[in-house]
């Protein structure tokens, strides 16, 4: 019997399985102890979505070459994947040769298209492709696709979490100068449209710091945020590897993955840096999917990554939600520049 632990996989819907039908014990996989073990082989039923996005193709490429790509299931701690895919797919796919049997790639083009509606042609009306498809709540067709798949990259932020803002001033701050700032001075951001506050917060200080592009010698004032209440965002750090295609029908397959390609763009947006004299611009369509999310009621805001750390930003769409503390001053003394 060749184990598997929830550990050895990414997929949610592959660690309930495990979760349900394992036994606690170490791993001889990925070396976890204490956890959820199973059988490899019992996880057979959970892969007949392959029998769908696989077909032969002798110019093609391994089969668990083109799954791990594509959807990321396995953790990348385990010792060998292709072990691992032959147990589960009880060695269906060997000695053979795939490639993809769907097509998700036309809302690249379409998610390009509309960044340039947004920004040139209609503001706030558009007329694209992509948004008929699934930005338009009166389609009942994709609509569901799309909200399922926000359901999966739901992430909880709880009371007892912190989170940090960062301001550069001359002038001693205090707990009262560190929230957002009233709508009437709210500059347009990655996330706001101007004149709409929302609050955006780090998941350490470093990257608080870097988000507020200091130079060197600059006072910086650091406060740390905890909610009131606990808070429903849409975690758009890895939306691949948080993905399980394993839920959907086979006829949303395509639109599914399609879909993630889209909230990666998204997620890349949101995360380069992006020019000053651009930003305002450039902003509008990240600001027009953000205020999407908002419009849908259950979620409180996004997670993404930063483009000057290596840490977390968070934008909340409510900014009276938070115990403030009282500020720390920082003096900048260094600079450190990557060539490239």
């Amino acid at each position: 019997m060749a184990n598997c632990c929830i550990n050895c996989f990414n997929d949610r819907e592959l660690k309930t399985f495990i979760h349900t039908n394992g036994e606690l014990g170490r791993c001889p996989r990925c070396g976890s102890s204490e956890v959820p073990i199973c059988d490899g082989s019992l996880l057979y039923v959970m892969f007949e979505f392959l029998t769908y996005v696989l077909e032969e193709d002798e110019n093609g490429d391994y089969a668990y070459k083109i799954i791990d790509d594509t959807f990321q299931l396995f953790n990348n701690d385990i010792t060998n994947k292709q072990a691992l895919f032959e147990e589960v797919t009880k060695e269906s796919f060997n000695g053979k040769k795939y490639k993809l049997a769907i097509s998700f790639d036309h809302y690249k083009e379409s998610w390009k298209e509309l960044c340039e509606e947004l920004k040139h042609s209609n503001r706030f009306f558009p007329t694209g492709v992509i948004y008929s498809k699934i930005f338009k709540q009166s389609n009942d067709k994709d609509l569901p696709v799309f909200s399922s798949i926000l359901e999966q990259l739901e992430s909880t932020a709880y009371i007892t979490d912190c989170f940090y803002r960062a301001r550069i001033s001359d002038e001693p701050l205090t707990a009262n100068d560190m929230g957002a700032p009233p709508q009437d001075k709210t500059s347009a951001g990655r996330a706001n449209p101007k004149g709409i506050a929302y609050m955006y917060l780090a998941d350490n200080i470093d990257t608080c710091v870097s988000e507020v592009r200091p130079y060197n010698g600059a006072e910086i004032y650091v406060s740390e945020f905890k909610l009131k209440q606990t808070k429903t965002l849409i975690d758009l750090t890895d939306p691949r590897k948080k993905f399980s295609i394993i839920p959907f029908q086979e006829s949303d397959y395509g639109e599914s993955l399609a879909i993630i390609e889209l909230l990666e763009a998204f997620a890349l947006a949101l995360s380069i840096p992006v020019k000053p004299h651009l930003s305002e611009l450039d902003y509008i369509p990240t600001q027009f999917l953000c205020e999407y999310f908002k419009s849908l009621g259950p979620y409180d805001g996004i997670i993404f990554n930063s483009s000057f750390s290596k840490g977390k930003n968070y934008v909340f769409f409510n900014t009276d939600e938070f115990n403030i503390d009282e500020p720390a001053p920082f003096r900048l003394n260094s600079i450190n520049f990557e060539y490239s």
